[in-house]
């Protein structure tokens, strides 16, 4: 990265560097000064300010969120260029990225000044006179780690969430993705007051020493499930809250009934949409039907394939690529684990690999147990519904399930008997661009959600509050206690309302 920091010789781009350094690798020492920073800043209440009237300052918050709409739209060209250096992102799926990102923004904007107004409770019989609300409380400074394959989005909604609950926030984007992390840590500053946001860039051992050494307020992590656990075992040593944000093996099952045509169309799109690197992308399939059912749905398949990248999706302008010659090596590898149906092709001098099927896998095999995160599309035949959901159940809960019919009852069945993060009925993806929808995982795919309000309350603790009147104090609830049974009986009455 240091190699890309030292390419930028034009004169805007020196001025800006001068303006908002890049916090490149810092030692533990200097992190931590950077965190002290910031946590003075916030027990100053300048990142959770609080008005004459005793409620939290919904301008200095909203302000934020609206220099992080302007940072996308007024920057929207540098976006897609780092993201094409870094992945080859193609315009077209920048356009989705784009609409995600907007979207959340847009959508806390509006509504944010209502979700930090308190949220009024009931208050019991007995306890009246009194009132009884939520006060929704920032924790503090919180660190947000992303993942390489969608680096802007997953650094800045959950961000967005942090500032929105008025926290501080030090942002550290995945390294795998250099020039859209150096982007951020050199243009965002300009959008954001720096008073409670910072972005630094370093290496995987400089996260795992940002997680160990500072007492952040909260973590939130975007990434591997192994690296993951590493993450909520630092925090569990420490007590810090955090939330995690990992993968899994998403199935995606094709029942007897389904528009054959419109779900392999949307499997292909959602599956081969950023080179297969997409963490609620369909992993595998789940074909209901004999070999015969299997054989059609992968013509079907392949036709769609195809139409959407050509004959040679070498040649596709809008397929991206592999995102460097690790993960490369570790997709051919799981190759190794069924029989090539259709694709198969490879250019390690390209990071291309095209897009795949694969027949007749070994479900011991790492690509059935692994996360696969790129374009290959295994495929496991299962005679009927029933026992296509005891085929999830037997493994871990993915972050996502897919189920494409027009059986109602067979959708039923899948959603009642099965876990998953979330779920999908003739759709892939797309529950992830709904802001509207809490999203998160289940079990070994992780904890914790956001988009939206679930952002927002995601980095907010939800402080109770009783608010009583010192009228009517009545004296039979101290001590000593009156042993009159009829009103022990009146205040059991009472109490049980």
């Amino acid at each position: 990265m240091s190699k890309i920091l030292n390419e930028g010789d034009n004169a805007a781009e020196k001025r800006l560097s001068a303006r908002f350094p890049v916090y490149e690798n810092l030692s533990p020492e200097d992190t931590k000064k950077v965190y002290d920073q910031l946590k003075e800043n916030y027990d100053a209440h300048q990142t959770s300010r609080i008005t004459d009237k005793g409620r939290w300052d919904y301008s200095f918050r909203i302000k934020n969120i609206k220099g992080m709409i302007r940072f996308i739209k007024e920057n929207e060209s540098a976006i897609l260029e780092a993201a094409r250096k870094d992945i080859g992102r193609t315009s077209g799926e920048w356009t989705l990225e784009r609409a995600a990102i907007l979207g959340d923004l847009n959508h806390i904007r509006k509504w944010l000044r209502w979700w930090m107004a308190p949220e009024k409770r009931s208050t019991p019989l007995w306890m009246q006179p009194g009132s009884s609300f939520i006060v929704r409380e920032s924790y503090g400074v919180c660190l947000v780690m992303s993942a390489f394959n969608y680096n802007i989005t997953l650094s800045m909604l959950p961000a967005a969430g942090a500032l929105a609950a008025g926290n501080a926030c030090i942002m550290k984007p995945s390294e795998l993705a250099p020039n859209q992390a150096l982007l951020m840590a050199q243009v965002l500053p300009r959008y954001v007051d720096p008073a409670c946001f910072r972005v630094v860039l370093g290496e995987a051992e400089h996260a795992r020493t940002l997680v160990d050494t500072i007492p952040w307020d909260f973590v939130f992590f975007t990434g591997s499930t192994r690296v993951g656990a590493i993450v909520g075992e630092s925090c569990a040593k420490r007590n810090i809250p955090c939330s995690l944000e990992l993968g899994g093996k998403s199935p995606t099952i094709v029942d007897k009934s389904c528009d054959l045509p419109v779900a392999c169309r949307r499997i292909v799109q959602s599956k081969f949409v950023n080179c297969g690197a997409t963490c609620v992308a369909p992993d595998y399939l789940i074909i209901i039907g004999d070999e015969n059912r299997k054989r059609e749905v992968f013509k079907a398949i392949d036709a769609e394939i195809i139409k959407q990248l050509g004959n040679d999706a070498s040649q596709c302008s809008q397929y991206a690529r592999i995102v460097n010659e690790s993960h490369f090596k570790r997709l051919e590898g799981l190759m190794k684990g069924g029989q090539v149906a259709r694709g198969g092709k490879t250019d390690a001098s390209k990071l291309f690999i095209e897009p795949t099927l694969l027949d007749h896998v070994d479900l011991d095999a790492p690509l059935m147990v692994e996360e696969i995160f790129g374009p290959l599309l295994p495929a496991v035949l299962c005679e009927d519904v029933d026992s296509a959901v005891q085929f999830i159940r037997e493994r871990p809960k993915p972050l996502a399930l897919y189920i494409f019919s027009s059986n109602s009852t067979n959708v039923r069945t899948v959603l009642a008997r099965t876990s998953a993060g979330s779920c999908c009925v003739n759709e892939a993806v797309f529950q992830y661009l709904n802001y509207n929808l809490p999203f998160g995982g289940v079990g070994p795919a992780g904890h914790g959600a956001y988009h939206g309000k679930a952002s927002f309350l995601e980095f907010s603790h939800e402080k109770s509050c009783m608010w009583r009147w010192t009228a009517f104090d009545i004296k039979y609830r101290y001590l000593p206690y009156i042993g009159n049974s009829k009103i022990q009986k009146l205040f059991g009455c009472l109490m049980a309302i």
